[in-house]
């Protein structure tokens, strides 16, 4: 009889058991698995591109020999910051500097004629004037005396004739000394030909000079000189590189991202610079130009950032490496979700799970700036709607029993991202 009721006792519970057992799952069947509730929260988020970049100057340069010739002289030193014309190197230039000297006396020879022709010759020619102006009037007296003695008889023909000739070569000598005078005029021959002779041994001084500079190597602006490519004895040809010149100008901070970003960038954004020199001194800068073409072979775009302090650190050096934080995007109030609810990221068609009177609803969402934590979601759902939290696999439309519904996020979440290695 005992025995009895021991058996019927564990039929009961094991029936009472599988009673149980089928109302939960007619119960989960009906109104689905229990999930986390989340909303999405308002606050502010950022987002950045990290990248390793270098200091580099605004203009780099080799400058180069023009002429085959010896290296005389090296006066700078690597490091030495030089003025805009300052002699950075000098060639041998006996020959150059002979033929400067030989066009200097031409030029002198020109300017002495030229001097001649409106100063001395002119009053030379001044006066021989008005010597034949008086000899042509003594000879017009003679042939008119003798023009009347030969109408009373008192001279012979020949005379007369002789009278004549004497009056017309004065009148000649009239008209000769006339020219004269005016070739020595501004405007005159002698002057013309004079100037022109002293244009073409200016012309040649210049060339001369011209061939004399190409024997010294100045720096054509302000800056500083990077690295000596030669030593004095030896012997250079035309483009051979001599110094590596940085030219003037502040420093400037060169970034190579990946072209995945440059949709992203523009001219004007902030940016952080830290330099591995200078961890705990970072600069602020902003982006300056932008490449306006994209590396084939690696997939880059170089941008370059100006920095911002305007008394830039007398440590800075080119190439030194730095650590650029550019800021892409700010947003002091968006409504933000975690990165992992959002399915489809990436693509053109991303959404959330929601949950609509009990049943897990597909919404496509837009997103907007997104961080390490958390992404902002512009259209689509906003801080009244409820998520479907991570840890169950729940497909739209199945039904499910919201527990919560609590913040998808902590407080001050969003963090940067985008970094490049």
């Amino acid at each position: 009889m005992k025995r009895t009721w021991w058996i019927v006792a564990i039929v009961a519970v094991v029936g009472l058991a599988l009673l149980g057992g089928g109302g939960w799952f007619l119960l989960v069947q009906t109104q689905g698995p229990r999930v986390d509730g989340l909303t999405p929260v308002r606050q502010p988020i950022s987002q950045t591109l990290l990248v390793t970049g270098r200091v580099a100057q605004p203009a780099r340069t080799d400058l180069g020999a023009m002429v085959q010739s010896t290296v005389v002289e090296v006066l700078v030193d690597e490091g030495d910051d030089v003025e805009s014309g300052q002699l950075l190197v000098r060639l041998a230039d006996e020959d150059a500097a002979a033929r400067v000297r030989e066009a200097e006396a031409r030029v002198a020879e020109a300017e002495a004629k030229l001097g001649r022709v409106r100063g001395i010759g002119r009053s030379a020619a001044r006066v021989a004037l008005e010597r034949a102006e008086v000899q042509a009037e003594d000879a017009q007296r003679t042939f008119e005396r003798q023009d009347r003695l030969f109408e009373d008889g008192g001279v012979t023909e020949a005379e007369l004739d002789t009278a004549r000739r004497q009056r017309d070569t004065a009148r000649a000598d009239v008209v000769s000394a006339k020219l004269e005078l005016a070739a020595s005029g501004q405007t005159g021959a002698d002057t013309n030909a004079a100037a022109a002779s002293l244009a073409a041994a200016q012309a040649s001084l210049e060339s001369a000079q011209v061939a004399l500079d190409r024997t010294r190597v100045r720096a054509p602006t302000a800056g500083r000189v990077l690295q000596r490519l030669v030593q004095v004895g030896q012997v250079v040809r035309p483009g051979d590189p001599l110094v590596r010149f940085s030219g003037g100008g502040d420093l400037e901070i060169v970034i190579t991202p990946d072209e995945v970003h440059l949709g992203q960038l523009s001219v004007g954004q902030r940016a952080t610079v830290s330099l591995e020199a200078f961890p705990a001194e970072p600069l602020s800068a902003h982006i300056a130009r932008i490449a306006p073409q994209v590396d084939p072979n690696r997939g880059t775009v170089e941008v370059r950032l100006a920095l911002d302090d305007s008394l830039q650190r007398g440590e800075l050096r080119p190439d030194m490496t730095a650590t650029v934080e550019v800021l892409l995007g700010q947003e002091d109030d968006a409504v933000l979700v975690p990165n992992e609810l959002v399915h489809d990221l990436g693509t053109l068609d991303p959404w959330v799970l929601t949950v609509r009177d009990g049943v897990a609803t597909r919404q496509a969402v837009q997103v907007g700036l997104q961080g390490t934590d958390a992404i902002q979601i512009t259209d689509g759902i906003g801080t009244d709607d409820v998520l479907v939290g991570p840890g169950k696999q729940v497909e739209p439309g199945d039904p499910v029993r919201v527990r919560g519904p609590r913040p998808a996020l902590p407080p001050t979440s969003a963090a940067p991202t985008s970094v490049e290695p």
